[in-house]
């Protein structure tokens, strides 16, 4: 079976002149390769996202059992605490996830300079 007789063609009528309603993406077939990396990225990053929250929950809760044995009053009251134990996690993971997009730009720029490539971002 050749590429144009693959099952997965989407046929797609001409583009569409200005001002018409239907919408027009430009999507000619479906490839396996950008399906398999995207939910492979997006199961990635549910899975880091979960492991992360694990680690953000048992830091929250170790900071807390370390002011409530310093004495800290406020710790001992049950609202306050599992106000902490639920957004502290959440945040710090935001947070997180911050810090590697950040990191990921960084390194695709100098990824680019590295091999000349232009980046219109800058």
């Amino acid at each position: 079976m050749n590429r144009d007789q693959t099952p997965f063609q989407i046929d797609r009528s001409p583009r569409p002149a200005m001002g018409e309603s239907d919408p027009w993406i430009g999507a000619k077939q479906f490839e396996w390769t950008g399906l398999a990396g995207g939910c492979l990225m997006t199961s990635g990053s549910a899975v880091l996202t979960c492991c992360l929250l694990i680690l953000d929950g048992a830091l929250v809760m170790a900071v807390l059992a370390a002011m409530a044995a310093g004495g800290v009053q406020w710790v001992n009251n049950e609202q306050a605490s599992q106000f902490l134990l639920f957004s502290g996690p959440i945040c710090l993971t935001i947070v997180q996830w911050l810090m590697i997009d950040t990191l990921r730009g960084i390194v695709r720029r100098q990824r680019r300079r590295k091999f000349g490539l232009v980046d219109h971002a800058e």
